[in-house]
């Protein structure tokens, strides 16, 4: 019975630049890449040569070699680190010990490990798939926040646009002079305030607290507008408890958490009519007055 070929190595896609003046390491620094999967390789073996090639392309790691003819390998990380040229590429600092200073001063600018030589292949192979695995992490990192804070600037731009209502200025149409404060919720949820103005004059505003957030939070906040809306669309002067009703059931038991609160505003005479289920009771502040529990307010 014969034995079983090994399995081919799965094609790595990397882009790797070597820079190594010495054409005997160049050769073997890439056939050992090669075997390891790599097949996007290039190879030089001038520093300013190198400069310009990181500069004109992008790759995800530089072995980068010190001792380096026309420019240092330490110079020409310093001028790419400097000029802002692949700023986010590892770098792999290929060096005797003899340059252990200069391999230091490259650590300092950003290098990400360094490579004794003569080096040894199966160090080379870790090392390089080590600092590419950590580059990919830190890019998903990255690409993980940004995607949050999209999402969290959309829900923001949705909820603001979910209570939105054009008011006329206060005046004899307008008796009532409407002051709303929105402080920032510090806990896992966060609150949603919904507005319509249905047909006859009045504005009615439903609050809740959600057991949601970002893009959930704002999908249930949705459901509030969508529930409010229907409901005035076919009895467009029900009362806050019937809008309640149909608020609270939109919202769900994972939704506003039980606490939601609906008001009728009439702006012809300032009346204020409040529906509440759980929700903080409202209180009406003056100037020179102390707070006092809403129920009606003329």
């Amino acid at each position: 019975m014969s034995a079983a070929s090994p399995s081919p190595l799965m094609p790595r896609p990397e882009r790797l630049l070597v820079v190594e003046d010495d054409v005997f390491s160049q050769d073997l620094i890439a056939l050992y890449l090669r075997k390891a999967g790599f097949s996007d390789i290039t190879v030089t073996g001038d520093g300013r040569e190198a400069l310009e090639i990181a500069k004109s392309r992008t790759f995800d790691l530089v072995l980068l070699d010190l001792n380096l003819p026309r420019l240092s390998g330490t110079e020409v990380l310093r001028r790419l680190r400097k000029e802002g040229f692949l700023t986010d590429t590892p770098v792999i600092v290929i060096s005797s010990l003899a340059n252990m200073e200069d391999t230091l001063t490259c650590l300092d600018l950003g290098a990400e490990d360094s490579l004794p030589k003569p080096f040894n292949v199966r160090l080379l192979e870790g090392r390089v798939s080590a600092c590419l695995e950590k580059a990919r992490l830190k890019t998903a990192a990255r690409l993980a926040v940004d995607r949050a804070e999209g999402e969290r600037r959309l829900a923001l731009a949705l909820m603001e646009s979910l209570c939105r209502v054009a008011l006329p200025p206060p005046g004899p149409g307008f008796a009532a002079e409407v002051a709303v404060e929105r402080r920032p919720c510090g806990g896992p949820g966060g609150d949603v305030v919904v507005s319509l103005a249905p047909p006859g004059g009045r504005v009615v505003v439903a609050l809740g607290t959600l057991a949601a957030r970002g893009v959930e939070g704002t999908l249930i906040a949705a459901r509030l507008h969508a529930a409010l809306r229907a409901t005035l669309d076919d009895t467009p002067d029900a009362s806050p408890e019937v809008l309640l009703t149909r608020v609270a059931a939109a919202a769900g038991r994972d939704g506003a958490g039980g606490r939601v609160l609906v008001a009728s505003l009439d702006p012809t005479d300032g009346t204020l009519l409040v529906s509440s289920a759980g929700a903080i009771d409202p209180v009406v502040i003056r100037p020179g007055a102390p707070p006092r529990p809403l129920i009606w307010a003329l």
